[in-house]
């Protein structure tokens, strides 16, 4: 063989194997929906909980979550009091924060094994003297208004390269799931009377 050439096989694979590893990488996608409620906590304090999910669909688990933040923009309109909740196995907390009316949260593992898997759901809580209407609105701090609930996951660390942004919501109040429940049963009572009568009908 000759000895020139046989220096680029070495090469050759060290380059396939890296353009194997960015594909798969790139390949790899994350849906991630969340939802987050108030719980009144007394002194003028709440205790707000998010649900986050990851989808069925995602191709990587999440290991960091920043809530209430993107790149340059902090939306909490002012830092948690607690951060010191009980957290999923292996997850840490802590209040990032720019200036008083500018907040965020960091959620996150050091550990890949105990990532959000596809499918799954981690709950985490915090507390603040924010009201659920300044919680659950949007932000006057940037152009457009942003909602307060914009986040990040990460399948790695922060500002790793798989990631997804969305809104974590507010969880619909039980009074609003109760009439939706009895708005659905009288449509079944309604559908079932007309069914009735008109067998009665025939």
């Amino acid at each position: 063989m000759n000895p020139v050439k046989s220096l680029f096989v070495p090469a050759r694979l060290a380059l396939a194997a890296g353009l194997a590893a960015f594909t798969t990488t790139s390949r790899a996608q994350i849906t991630a929906t969340g939802t987050v409620s108030a719980a009144p906590a007394g002194g003028g304090s709440f205790d707000y909980t998010i649900t986050l999910h990851n989808s069925a669909s995602s191709t990587a688990s999440i290991q960091s979550f920043w809530y209430a933040w993107i790149p340059g923009q902090f939306y909490l309109p002012s830092a948690p009091t607690s951060t010191a909740f009980p957290l999923p196995f292996a997850w840490s907390a802590a209040a990032f924060t720019i200036a008083p009316n500018e907040s965020s949260i960091q959620f996150y593992t050091s550990s890949s094994i105990y990532a959000l898997a596809p499918g799954g759901s981690f709950s985490f809580t915090y507390a603040s003297m924010d009201t659920p209407a300044q919680e659950f609105g949007n932000s006057a701090n940037y152009a457009g208004n942003p909602p307060v609930g914009t986040s990040v996951v990460y399948q790695g660390g922060f500002l790793t390269a798989v990631s997804d942004t969305f809104v974590v919501q507010p969880a619909p109040e039980p009074s609003s799931i109760a009439l939706l429940l009895a708005g659905s049963l009288g449509l079944l009572v309604a559908v079932r009377r007309g069914k009735l009568a008109r067998s009665a009908q025939v």
